[in-house]
Parts: structure tokens; C-alpha cells; sequence
């Protein structure tokens, strides 16, 4: 018999202790502990106003090396991501200190990417 259980910890000072708990419930199999951000759109918009002043900042200067004016621009698409959920060992065994679990501080990043087309004159 398995069951599947979803718990999110918003203090991850406390994440150690609440895999404790759920070993000493009598979860003997653990997967799939993932990690992740609770709301990536402030930093997605970040690093899309950051994506655009980059993209400007190249296109000026190409267009000055090559001797032309930047016009209106034409085109806007984007493409990036939140990197994806990082991963703990797929199993975990049963504490025996009276410690809680340790668990190793990680980063998440976001990225965004732009491609801008302007007119040339």
C-alpha cells in the first residue's frame, strides 16, 4: 500500500524536522522532495525589465559599430523559465541522532530571454 502526500514549509529552517515527522509516521519510502519558489512572477519581471534594458543596451551599440539609427521597434517575443524544482535523493532513511535531518541550502534561479527587432535607418 502506498499513499502520496503533498506538504509545503514555508520555513525551511523547519524542513529537517517535518521529514523527521514523516518518518516517524511510518513513511518508509520518500521521493521526489522538490524545491521551488511560492510566487516567481516578481523575479520573472525582474528579469524581463533587466532581459529588455540588456537587449537595448547591445542594440545601440551594434547600430552605432555598423554606422545606422535604431527606428521604432518592430517586434517583441520572449522565452525564459523559473529553473526547474531542484531535487533531493530519492529515498531517504529514518534519522537515528536527535538532531533533525540536515538539509543544504540551495538557489533557485529565473531566467528570461528577449528578442527584439527594431527598424533600421
Amino acid at each position: 500500500m502506498s499513499n502520496t502526500v503533498t506538504v509545503t514549509v514555508n520555513d525551511l529552517d523547519r524542513l529537517g524536522a517535518a521529514l523527521d515527522a514523516l518518518v516517524s509516521s511510518g513513511a518508509n519510502s520518500m521521493g521526489d522532495i522538490v524545491f521551488g519558489l511560492r510566487d516567481p512572477k516578481p523575479l520573472q519581471s525582474q528579469a524581463r525589465e533587466a532581459a529588455i534594458k540588456d537587449a537595448v543596451s547591445k542594440a545601440d551599440t551594434l547600430a552605432r559599430a555598423a554606422g545606422v539609427v535604431l527606428g521604432p521597434i518592430v517586434q517583441i517575443s520572449e522565452g525564459g523559465n523559473t529553473a526547474p524544482p531542484v531535487l533531493m535523493g530519492r529515498r531517504i532513511a529514518a534519522a537515528t541522532s536527535l538532531e533533525a535531518t540536515p538539509v543544504a541550502a540551495g538557489e533557485a534561479t529565473v531566467q528570461m530571454s528577449v528578442s527584439v527587432t527594431w527598424e533600421i535607418r
